[in-house]
C-alpha cells in the first residue's frame, strides 16, 4: 500500500463487521457511512446540480472529505438525501 495507508482497509473491515458481512454493505450512499463513522454532517449532491463544479472547488479549498459513486440504476436518484 502506498504511504502505509492500512487504515482504509481496516475501516472497511470494521464497517462490514458492524453490518454482519461485506455483502450487507453493498449499495447505499457514502454520506450514511461517513456520518456514522465520524458524526460529521454530510451532503449528497447529484451530478446534474448546476453548482456542482463550484461545490467541488469549495470543498477542495476547505479540505472537505469528498467521495464519488455510481449506480447501475442509471437515472434513479430516488434515494437522494
Amino acid at each position: 500500500m502506498v504511504n502505509n495507508e492500512l487504515w482504509v482497509c481496516l475501516i472497511e473491515k470494521v464497517w462490514a463487521k458492524i453490518h454482519g458481512d461485506y455483502v450487507n454493505t453493498e449499495g447505499g450512499f457514502m454520506t450514511e457511512t461517513l456520518h456514522a463513522l465520524t458524526g460529521a454532517p454530510t451532503k449528497w449532491i447529484n451530478t446534474s446540480d448546476p453548482n456542482l463544479w463550484n461545490t467541488l472547488i469549495e470543498g477542495e479549498k476547505r479540505d472537505w472529505v469528498m467521495t464519488a459513486s455510481s449506480s447501475s440504476e442509471l437515472g434513479n436518484d430516488s434515494n437522494a438525501s
